[in-house]
């Protein structure tokens, strides 16, 4: 009896982790997913290296946004069309920032009832620092869509607002 206490134990703990991985809600992908894209358009201090940091863009967006994804952000007069115009786009952050994080708040997602798309709105807290300028912060509003490929959530647009106390605040 023992003998097998351990065992039991460790096959109790690989079915948790498993739940915990596989066994998460639409809703709890789907923030994960907003979150993620909020970490990966981050820049940081030393972050200058554009190769670096093509890759890794890159490699997080093909995770993120479906392949015909779009992007409009107001400082950008054009729509950005499809993963790699974003992938450029927020690699050239890089040079142009010190320092930039996003982090979400306020996030209302709705799922249609039949599981396969998904919209959401959230306010969005940038703190950053262009080069050789003071630390800001700003907020906005960003309306996120998504839909269900594969199996897997993926966004296809993100649309932000003018910067909350602009004339404009909404997307």
């Amino acid at each position: 009896m023992k003998r097998w206490l351990p065992l039991g134990l460790v096959v109790l703990g690989v079915a948790l982790i498993a739940f915990a991985l596989f066994g998460s809600s639409d809703k709890d992908r789907l923030l994960g997913l907003l979150h993620r894209t909020a970490d990966a358009v981050r820049v940081e201090e030393g972050d200058t290296n554009p190769v670096v940091r093509l890759g890794r863009v890159r490699s997080d967006f093909s995770e993120i946004f479906t392949k015909e994804a779009s992007a409009s952000v107001p400082e950008i007069e054009a729509r950005l069309q499809g993963r790699e115009a974003l992938v450029q786009a927020v690699t050239q952050l890089g040079s142009v920032y010190r320092s930039a994080h996003v982090s979400l708040g306020d996030v209302d997602l709705r799922i249609d009832p039949a599981g396969m798309t998904a919209e959401a709105t959230a306010t969005a807290t940038v703190t950053g620092s262009l080069h050789g300028q003071e630390v800001r912060t700003d907020e906005r509003k960003v309306m996120f869509t998504a839909e269900k490929v594969d199996g897997d959530w993926r966004l296809q647009s993100v649309v932000a607002g003018a910067r909350l106390g602009d004339e404009e605040g909404g997307p």
